[in-house]
C-alpha cells in the first residue's frame, strides 16, 4: 500500500499552492502542518487517514491502479477531519480521534464475532432488564420511570401485552398544563 507523503504541496481548497508536512502520526491517525509558500504558518490538519483499494472506481470513468492512503478531501472536515489553529487544539483534536478510531475497529470486532452489526455511536447492552406487567394501572411515563427503558422500546412490548390481553387501556391521563396528547392510562388484566 502507498502511503500518505511526509510533506508535499497542494492546492487544496483552491487558495493557491500550500505546503503539508505531517507532525505526528498514530495509527490511522494524523496531524498536518499547512503552510504558505512563503512559510507562513496556516494552520494544524488533524483527520482519520482513509484507504483507496485497487479496482475501486474515480471520477471520469477511472479505476484506482494500487492500493493508497489518501488526504481528505473537503467533505471529511468536520466529520473525520478539522483544521485547527493551534497545536494545542489538534493534539486535542488527534486524542478524540484516536478513541473513535479505537471504537471503530472494537464495534467491527463485535460484529464479526457476533454476526449482528454494531450500529455507530452505540455500545451493545450488556444487559438486558426483562419488562414485567405492573400491578394496577400505568402510564407509559410510569412505566419507563420503572424500568429505565425508552419509549420506543416499551411500546411494542406494551402492544404485545395488550394483544395477549395481558393488559387493556383504560382511560387517558393528562396532567395540568401538559401539552400535546394526553397518555394512555393501561391497567393489568
Amino acid at each position: 500500500m502507498k502511503k500518505l507523503e511526509k510533506s508535499f504541496v497542494m492546492n487544496a481548497d483552491k487558495v493557491g499552492d500550500n505546503t503539508f508536512t505531517q507532525i505526528k502520526r498514530e495509527g490511522q491517525v494524523a496531524i498536518y502542518q499547512r503552510t504558505d509558500m512563503d512559510g507562513e504558518h496556516r494552520s494544524y490538519e488533524v483527520f482519520i487517514i482513509k484507504c483507496r483499494y485497487k479496482g475501486q472506481p474515480l471520477p471520469g470513468g477511472q479505476v484506482e491502479k494500487e492500493d493508497r492512503e489518501c488526504y481528505p478531501g473537503a467533505a471529511s472536515f468536520g466529520k473525520i477531519a478539522y483544521d485547527c489553529k493551534t497545536l494545542d487544539k489538534a493534539e486535542e483534536r488527534f486524542d478524540e480521534l484516536l478513541v473513535k478510531v479505537k471504537e471503530s475497529e472494537d464495534n467491527r470486532e463485535e460484529a464479526e464475532r457476533t454476526g449482528k452489526p454494531v450500529r455507530k455511536g452505540r455500545k451493545p447492552s450488556k444487559e438486558t432488564k426483562t419488562v414485567v406487567v405492573p400491578k394496577g394501572k400505568f402510564t407509559m411515563k410510569f412505566l419507563m420511570g420503572e424500568t429505565g427503558a425508552i419509549q420506543p422500546v416499551l411500546y411494542p412490548i406494551v402492544k404485545r401485552w395488550i394483544a395477549e390481553g395481558v393488559v387493556k387501556v383504560v382511560g387517558e391521563h393528562r396532567e395540568e398544563g401538559q401539552r400535546g396528547r394526553a397518555q394512555v392510562v393501561y391497567e393489568a388484566v
